[in-house]
């Protein structure tokens, strides 16, 4: 039905048989707001913004189902109901978070069907009842709770694996890991004018998996390298500094494998070339470390006023 005139009190637009599609904006909004989280609700089932990643990982997430097979639904069960007498919000939990696929399909709904006068979100097998911003509550588990409280717990544990082996390395990390809040993007600022890295504005989750040995593909490369670079430059910004990218760090690794020895007069050798052009004004040397699994990228400042080693 097509909306007629707007009435003072948004709510009025309730069960007249009006698509959400069809209501003005300002009622639009007014339904947006009640099918979502408040700030004082995602407060109490959600970890601050500004926990750290060492403190996310020992988050209690709630019982959570990730296929249809391990969500059973009665027959003819019916997720939204008219009934306002919402059950204890302590007990919410307690709750088994459908999978995804089931929050989207209501989350489709949720509008129309408040519209139409639903109040509940109906947990099948129960008679309990919670508000309809309960789909938002899980959505945000499915998006993004769980999965950085999985990858931060699971990459925190190996790393202090490493503890006999290197545990002044895993102390500093650690360290590190205490500061660093688990969302946003990486922290930075263009120290040198010539703009930042592309990696540095990328989330902050995508660090996690350089706490595994799972991590060797190209965009993670690129960000470590990155990474690497914009350290050194924060450090030395008067200094000329000479980046590398992919495509050599690439080269150098595929000749290091090939074990070539011998020298070519003629300096037309790949690494023979790359050496040379590092001769003049450049600020820093490289060592490229293959062994299996995992590769190192070691650079050393050679400036006399700064000499420091970045891994």
């Amino acid at each position: 039905m097509a909306a007629a005139a707007p009435f003072d009190d948004p709510s009025a637009w309730r069960q007249k048989g009006y698509l959400y599609r069809d209501v003005p904006a300002a009622v639009q909004t007014h339904v947006r707001i009640q099918t979502q989280m408040s700030p004082l609700i995602r407060g109490l089932y959600l970890p601050h913004q500004k926990l750290s990643v060492v403190n996310l990982a020992k988050f209690i997430l709630p019982p959570m189902a990730f296929t249809p097979t391990e969500y059973k639904i009665p027959t003819n069960h019916s997720f939204f109901s008219k009934d306002a007498n919402h059950s204890d919000l302590e007990s919410l939990t307690q709750i088994t978070v459908p999978p995804p696929t089931l929050i989207g399909q209501l989350i489709s709904e949720v509008r129309q069907r408040y519209l139409e006068g639903m109040e509940s979100i109906h947990i099948p097998w129960t008679n309990q009842l919670f508000p309809l911003w309960v789909l938002d509550l899980w959505g945000e588990f499915h998006r993004n709770v769980a999965p950085n409280v999985t990858a931060w717990a699971k990459g925190i544990e190996w790393l202090l694996e490493l503890t006999p082996l290197h545990p002044r390395e895993v102390k500093i990390t650690m360290h590190a890991l205490t500061t660093l809040a688990w969302t946003g993007n990486i922290p930075a600022e263009d120290t040198t004018g010539l703009g930042l890295p592309r990696s540095l504005g990328d989330p902050i989750e995508s660090l996690a998996i350089y706490l595994s040995r799972n991590w060797f593909a190209s965009r993670q490369i690129d960000q470590m390298l990155d990474l690497i670079l914009y350290d050194i430059k924060k450090a030395v910004p008067t200094r000329q500094i000479r980046g590398m990218t992919t495509a050599i760090t690439t080269e150098i690794l595929v000749q290091y494998r090939k074990s070539l020895r011998d020298y070519d007069p003629k300096m037309e050798h790949f690494l023979q070339r790359f050496g040379r052009s590092l001769q003049d004004g450049v600020e820093f040397t490289g060592l490229f470390h293959v062994h299996n699994n995992h590769w190192v990228c070691y650079i050393h400042a050679t400036s006399p006023v700064f000499s420091s080693t970045f891994r």
